[in-house]
């Protein structure tokens, strides 16, 4: 059932068997878990069925570090959570991913893919789609016959859910279970650890304009997304060092994943290449696909490359003063020189345009795309959550994201693209121009901004020592307390994340069951 928590009496307790912290498409999916069993579930949801301003600010905070979107419109607090303006965007992470690369320092998951590969699987059917992803990958790959999928570049595919907007899908599904309470208007605020801090007995719950009151339960579950899994950790211990926190580990290893726009320009030679696949949403089966490019494992291991995921956009040719990708006057001198010079180049090797820029292009058997990329980034101990001096109108204090990205995703990005083009040069099937280089501004001013996609701050690892949470979402310092979401993932890759969110939340379900008898 779905009630508002302002009707619970004010100081009175709840007792259940498992509390969820957060109604977002990892807290949704774990409640439906136990839908119909003996087990008694009560989910806690901060917003209401729809958004409210009011609610809507106790996201606020302040922003450091990179350029990143206001907190207070990064997510959104109402039942369904950041599905709630999620595109839908479905896709898992690559097994290379999850994998200990030395080049990239802090990765490794205490899991693999093969671990996930069941529970990928039943995250799909949760999001309306064939429940095959592997064989469906097979059906795409025959029927749209990318240009490439060889041994250095390799065609990958994300499909559109079809079941985005959880608090609507499965609205239904929470009120009919007679085990599972849901209280709407509902923010956990302090939690009563035992002597030894290695169990929470209860929970403080506030409303706003509401009533004070308890939940006790064997079994607690934080889902409340990359930033607030932090903040609430950070800032739920009375003592003030943070739950689970004594290795100063809670609220670091934040990221996201950018996208960068107008990074190249791809020339195609061939006029009988069909890049359509790769520049519009596709239909199989009743599903919208779309096809991306990456580089394979073996390339980006031996170049010792971050994942990047490239995108490539038809562009229709202007003259070089309208021209969208054209660099900012605040690049370096030497850089824009360089892009007058590409804009001066033709498919015809003997011919001089670079008095006729306009002219660029003119050839039927030239085609010109624009290439951008979603960007794989470094775990970093010091990109991280914090908490302000601010309090919103909880008395909690109000996170400050201190987001850093490097040198190092640069370069590799940079490598990706000149890999990506040496490859098509060597084919004979076009050429590609980088704008972006060493010297570029970073960010990048040819077009930039995160992906909305939290991950970090309560990282997975084998040891306390090195992350919050194990294997299996359980904080490696308190016995009944569990994380769910992307602030788990101790690397990131470049899928977007909601499909390995419930992967991990179903795998998460099992454990409960088996573990804890719920």
């Amino acid at each position: 059932m779905i009630e508002s928590a302002r009707d619970v009496a004010a100081g009175s307790a709840i007792d259940t068997d498992l509390c969820i912290i957060g109604g977002g498409p990892a807290g949704i999916a774990l409640a439906l878990e136990f839908a119909g069993a003996a087990t008694r579930v009560c989910l806690l949801e901060s917003g209401g069925l729809n958004l409210d301003i009011e609610t809507q600010d106790l996201n606020s905070g302040a922003s450091m570090g990179w350029p990143y979107w206001p907190l207070a419109a990064s997510r959104v607090r109402f039942l369904g959570g950041t599905t709630n303006h999620w595109g839908g965007v479905s896709l898992p992470l690559n097994p290379e991913d999850f994998q200990k690369r030395p080049w990239v320092e802090n990765s490794g998951w205490p899991l693999g893919y093969a671990d996930l590969s069941a529970y990928y699987q039943k995250a799909q059917a949760l999001l309306g789609l064939e429940n095959t992803f592997d064989k469906f990958y097979q059906r795409a790959t025959d029927q749209f016959d990318p240009v490439w999928n060889e041994d250095a570049i390799a065609t990958r595919l994300s499909r559109r859910a079809k079941k985005s907007r959880f608090g609507l899908e499965y609205r239904s599904a929470l009120e009919q279970a007679s085990n599972i309470r849901v209280l709407l208007h509902a923010n956990a605020t302090e939690a009563a650890l035992d002597d030894a801090k290695q169990n929470i007995h209860s929970l403080g719950v506030a409303c706003l304009n509401g009533p004070e009151f308890q939940v006790r339960s064997k079994v607690f579950v934080l889902a409340t997304g990359g930033i607030e899994n932090a903040r609430f950790l950070l800032s739920a211990d009375p003592s003030g060092a943070g739950i689970g926190n004594s290795n100063d580990l809670v609220g670091r290893y934040f990221s996201d994943h950018p996208y960068f726009s107008n990074l190249a320009k791809l020339q195609i030679f061939d006029p009988s290449l069909n890049l359509e696949t790769y520049t519009r949403t596709n239909s199989l089966a009743g599903d919208a696909v779309s096809m991306h490019l990456e580089l394979s494992p073996e390339t980006k291991a031996v170049n010792q490359l971050l994942a990047a995921r490239l995108h490539i956009t038809k562009v229709r040719w202007r003259a070089f003063g309208n021209d969208r990708g054209k660099p900012s006057p605040k690049l370096t001198d030497r850089v824009i020189q360089r892009v007058q010079r590409a804009f001066g180049a033709s498919t015809d090797p003997s011919a001089s345009r670079s008095d006729q820029p306009e002219d660029y292009g003119a050839s039927a058997e030239t085609r010109l795309f624009t290439v951008g990329a979603w960007k794989e980034v470094i775990p970093r101990f010091d990109s991280r959550v914090t908490l302000g001096e601010q309090r919103d109108p909880l008395g909690i204090p109000r996170p400050v994201l201190d987001w850093k990205i490097g040198q190092q995703e640069k370069l590799s990005l940079i490598k990706t693209l000149e890999t990506f083009g040496r490859q098509i040069s060597a084919n004979g099937q076009g050429r590609i121009r980088i704008d972006l280089d060493d010297e570029s501004p970073w960010p990048w001013e040819g077009g930039y901004e995160p992906g909305l996609h939290q991950m970090g701050t309560t990282r997975m690892s084998a040891s306390a020592q090195q992350g919050v949470v194990d294997a299996n979402c359980k904080m490696h310092e308190v016995d009944n307390l569990f994380v769910a979401g992307s602030s788990v993932f101790p690397t990131y890759g470049v899928a977007n994340p909601t499909m390995t969110i419930l992967a991990l939340t179903l795998r998460l379900a099992d454990h409960l069951k088996r573990q804890r008898s719920l």
